[in-house]
């Protein structure tokens, strides 16, 4: 009756163990999968966001290049010269031939082109054509290949209502893209980069180090990668069935994550991870739930808990961490381009911040210098200084301070004053003192390389209600200071 009474006990022990275990490992793996899908969710939406800041800085790198052929278009002398129609007299021919190459030459030093010039349909050509490009169409027609590539392009460029193209992979060539425009009835534009380039524009967070990053052109090609080896392959099939030609959209399946914005060309940005990367961490804690049970049950219920608590703590702290990297310029910690925007269109909507508000544009001159001829790494070092001259001088309640794309930024003071007409006097210590640290702080370079900076301050008026509306007039006031020299600020603060 005893042993028996002890068997009916053994029993009962293993059937409360087993349901125990049973359920613990149950109840684990329910809390670890909900967790994977939250996490995988949030991932998803995070490395939207930092798709799109990619497509941001890609914009901004493009539009540079359209700005620049668009200034070929600020002197009737430029567009007038045209050695296809004789009209002028040698003299006259010449000097406006040398006036138009002077411009190209002072637009070309500002950036690292490799090829910058007009084409005229009698194939002269004034600025500079690289050989490359000359070798590409030997045998023939220099101007009437790229007007067929102009033609073809429904790309419309906001620059020109005439029309322009953004095109890879001309006549095989895969280490240029060319950026195409009408200059006139016999002229073209032609500009064409490296697209080695884009290297610094394809950054993203650590902890997505699995990511596949690709810029493609309307023709599905990848014109650059983070996967150097895919540069002039057409895009993976199962990337591209998984899009199905949408874009702006942000997918998940069990194989990948996938997302895609298309940019203001029609080139499109497409990043993908595979779903185990997002997850791995997951994936192990799953394999040692599993010992913990075989080893104790007693306590597999209690680590479990505290395993699903750490799972939660490590996808918050993922999140957090791509939050960060999303709202912040990875180089210098000040805000991207995106939240500065943000940032400064929500103070111009309050009528109040806008009456005391300046809005501050800041670009290093001969910046390309320093890296070609002090190196990348201390290029970098000197943008990260600058930025620090920058929080430290500018440091107020509310002020706003962001890297909007390569060596500019911007600043947006709303001033501790009371009348609008004080703004002046009120910024004019900030802007010498920023100067002055600057000038001790980057003597070597001043020396060696010519290093400085323009900025352009403008006083935010009642119609500055957005953004796009008081950054183009500083912009301008910006480029009045390059054109004029360089190295000095130029303000607007119209009488109030």
């Amino acid at each position: 009756m005893e042993n028996k009474f002890r068997i009916i006990q053994l029993k009962m022990v293993a059937l409360f163990v087993g349901t125990v275990l049973g359920t613990s490992a149950f109840l684990s793996f329910i809390l670890i999968s909900r967790s994977s899908l939250t996490l995988r969710k949030n991932a998803s939406n995070l490395i939207a966001a930092n798709t799109r800041q990619i497509e941001l800085n890609i914009d901004n790198y493009l539009e540079s290049i359209e700005r620049a052929a668009s200034l070929l278009y600020s002197d009737e002398n430029y567009y007038s010269y045209d050695p296809v129609v004789d009209e002028l007299d040698e003299y006259e021919n010449i000097q406006k031939k040398k006036l138009i190459e002077d411009k190209i030459r002072n637009l070309g030093l500002l950036n690292n082109y490799s090829d910058f010039g007009i084409i005229y349909s009698n194939n002269q050509f004034v600025g500079w054509i690289s050989q490359v490009t000359q070798q590409m169409f030997l045998d023939e027609d220099l101007y009437i290949n790229f007007e067929k590539i102009l033609k073809s392009s429904s790309y419309k460029s906001k620059n020109n209502s005439n029309g322009s193209a953004w095109v890879f992979g001309v006549s095989g060539n895969e280490d240029r893209a060319y950026y195409v425009k009408r200059f006139n009835e016999h002229a073209l534009i032609v500009v064409s980069f490296y697209t080695r380039e884009l290297q610094n524009v394809f950054k993203f967070p650590e902890q997505l180090e699995g990511m596949t990053v690709r810029l493609t052109d309307e023709k599905k090609k990848i014109v650059f990668s983070s996967d150097s080896t895919e540069i002039g392959e057409i895009i993976p099939s199962n990337i591209s069935e998984i899009l199905d030609d949408r874009s702006n959209i942000s997918i998940m399946n069990k194989k990948l994550l996938v997302t895609s914005n298309t940019c203001q060309n029609n080139w499109k940005v497409i990043c993908s991870i595979p779903s185990y990367v997002v997850i791995k961490d997951n994936v192990k804690l799953q394999s040692s739930v599993i010992m913990m049970i075989i080893i104790l049950v007693a306590m597999f219920i209690v680590i479990g808990l505290l395993a699903y608590r750490r799972v939660n703590k490590s996808a918050e702290s993922f999140v957090d961490s791509l939050a960060r990297q999303a709202v912040s310029d990875q180089m210098t910690g000040l805000l991207n381009k995106t939240s500065f925007q943000e940032a400064v269109e929500n103070c111009l909507q309050d009528e109040d911040k806008r009456k005391k508000a300046v809005f501050l544009m800041i670009d290093l001159d001969n910046f390309k210098q320093v890296n070609d001829k002090l190196g990348h790494l201390v290029g970098d070092q000197a943008i990260r200084k600058f930025a620090s001259i920058l929080k430290n001088v500018y440091d107020g309640k509310d002020f706003y301070i962001g890297r909007l794309g390569g060596d500019e930024f911007g600043v947006f003071c709303v001033l501790d004053i009371v009348e609008e007409s004080e703004a002046k006097d009120e910024i004019m210590p900030y802007l010498e003192e920023f100067r002055t640290i600057f000038n001790s702080s980057f003597s070597m370079e001043q020396d060696i390389c010519g290093l400085s900076y323009s900025c352009g301050a403008v006083k935010a008026q009642k119609q500055d209600s957005r953004y796009s509306f008081i950054y183009q007039k500083a912009d301008k006031l910006l480029y009045e200071s390059k054109n004029t020299g360089k190295g000095k600020d130029t303000l607007l603060f119209p009488e109030v």
